[in-house]
């Protein structure tokens, strides 16, 4: 038990918590526009990430512009239940996550958002921090809430492609990332919330508890939007990003105070782990609701995959909990979280 956070931060980020996460590309990619853009803290939920993968996120905590926390895994055993509750969650508990990352930070940070980690967020001049943009809105519209950005269709090259054409990373940034400048997710946008205003609870894409009175609003493309970089190659993707110029420079500078070089050459060059994910859930996000083997599931969750042959060497959450005995009462099975840490193993869990 602590007390939530209480330091005032301008704008945070609670980025979907990662699992068998190998792509590095997307981590650096999104962690430099946070930097370039200002944001004051990204919280990063892990399940499972690849070895090399998970010290380069270390290093972005110990430059303070990460917060590593433990993703949730309910117990499974000795639970008295003839199923695993984590296969039974929306994407294996990341709602809840989520719910964490907002009640952490609603009365210390002013804005917040919830973004995966192929949402490219950005502003309209690059120059421009996410912050003032967002807090404009916010003092001409005092009963919103939540913001929402809307997203072009995108696509980013995979480690394999990257390696096949001799992409680094500025490379990437310049070449390997793509979207239509025409095709836009109206209604999969992701929302950005100013959390001291009635917000109660938040889902994937807006707000799911909210006090009356308050409203949302879409910000105008031409001050912020996202390139949505999933795979929507069968598009006419005629869009770049114009200018990587001042990322480069931010993540060069990185690269040189942490000595990064070595690691960066560690980090996987193939998407093994989420080649096999893909396999399982299928390739197109909006069919996962039934695994390709046909099973069922009642809800979008990778647990079912039981992915086993891609040896990677992963961190995996490893969390501690208590089952209260004398509680159980009226079928009501009460387990306390005594602690969280991270355990290198040669397979990811999820």
């Amino acid at each position: 038990m602590q007390r939530a956070d209480n330091k005032p931060k301008k704008f945070i980020a609670c980025p979907s918590r990662l699992f068998a996460f190998d792509q590095w590309h997307l981590f650096i990619t999104t962690m430099e526009l946070y930097r370039l853009h200002r944001v004051d803290l990204v919280v990063v939920y892990i399940q499972s990430v690849e070895a090399q993968v998970y010290n380069l996120i270390k290093v972005y905590e110990k430059s303070g512009l990460v917060q590593i926390r433990p993703s949730l895994e309910m117990p499974s055993t000795n639970t008295e239940l003839d199923y695993n509750p984590n296969s039974e969650t929306s994407w294996q508990n990341q709602l809840t996550n989520f719910q964490d990352c907002l009640y952490e930070f609603k009365e210390s940070a002013e804005f917040i958002a919830f973004p995966d980690w192929d949402d490219f967020f950005f502003t309209s001049n690059y120059n421009i921090p996410y912050y003032p943009i967002l807090q404009k809105f916010a003092e001409q519209n005092p009963k919103v809430n939540t913001f929402i950005i809307d997203r072009y269709m995108g696509y980013h090259e995979s480690l394999d492609e990257m390696g096949i054409k001799g992409h680094r990373i500025k490379e990437f940034w310049k070449k390997g990332i793509k979207y239509s400048t025409k095709d836009t997710q109206y209604f999969y946008g992701k929302a950005i919330y100013k959390p001291n205003r009635g917000i109660y609870g938040v889902d994937l894409h807006w707000a799911n508890r909210v006090e009356n009175g308050y409203i949302e609003m879409r910000l105008p493309l031409k001050q912020a939007y996202i390139i949505h970089a999933r795979d929507y190659s069968n598009i006419n993707l005629d869009g770049r990003i114009l200018n990587t110029n001042p990322s480069e420079k931010n993540f060069a500078k990185f690269v040189r105070r942490y000595k990064l070089s070595s690691l960066l050459n560690k980090l996987p060059k193939s998407e093994a782990l989420t080649v096999e994910l893909n396999k399982c859930l299928g390739f197109n996000s909006q069919g996962m609701k039934v695994l390709v083997d046909k099973s069922e599931s009642k809800c979008w969750n990778y647990h079912k995959c039981n992915i086993k042959k891609v040896r990677a060497n992963c961190f995996n959450v490893k969390n501690n909990w208590k089952r209260i005995d004398d509680l159980i009462k009226d079928n009501l099975l009460i387990n306390i979280l005594i602690e969280s840490n991270y355990k290198r193993e040669p397979i990811c869990t999820y």
